[in-house]
């Protein structure tokens, strides 16, 4: 397995554009159908895309070190252990005994058995927080 201790900064631009794509797409999708049917088809759909969208955060830097990504429970290992709880524990947030995860101290507070469910400002904020830290730790 590969162990990327490095990203550019071009790389991280690119992600970051990508995301923010993805974002500007959803954000004109529920511009343009304002009706109540919408609005409840929207609030299932909303959680589905971004938990795909932590996954997806999450494979762009799949290969990082562990070493530069330290075990404190910052936003990367919040996002592996998001990632990993969508696609192996049916959604439901999953502890990792490598990590001192605390959910009081991270971003989105999902506490480990709960349901994971992210909306539009959750992901937001942990995708920048995320990014920031790939660029302090891996730059």
């Amino acid at each position: 397995m590969l162990n990327v201790v490095n990203y550019s900064v071009e790389y991280i631009n690119h992600c970051r554009l990508n995301i923010q794509a993805q974002l500007q797409t959803y954000q004109q999708m529920i511009a343009v159908a304002p009706s109540s049917d919408f609005k409840q088809a929207r609030v299932r759909f909303e959680s589905h895309f971004f938990c795909n969208m932590i996954i997806l955060l999450e494979s762009y830097f799949i290969h990082r070190s562990r070493n530069n990504e330290k075990r404190d429970g910052n936003p990367l290992n919040q996002v592996r252990m998001i990632s990993a709880s969508l696609m192996n524990n049916h959604g439901i947030m999953t502890g990792d005994k490598s990590i001192a995860y605390n959910p009081e101290k991270a971003v989105l507070k999902i506490p480990v058995g709960a349901q994971v469910r992210i909306d539009q400002a959750g992901f937001e904020k942990l995708s920048e927080a995320f990014l920031k830290e790939i660029e302090k730790k891996y730059c």
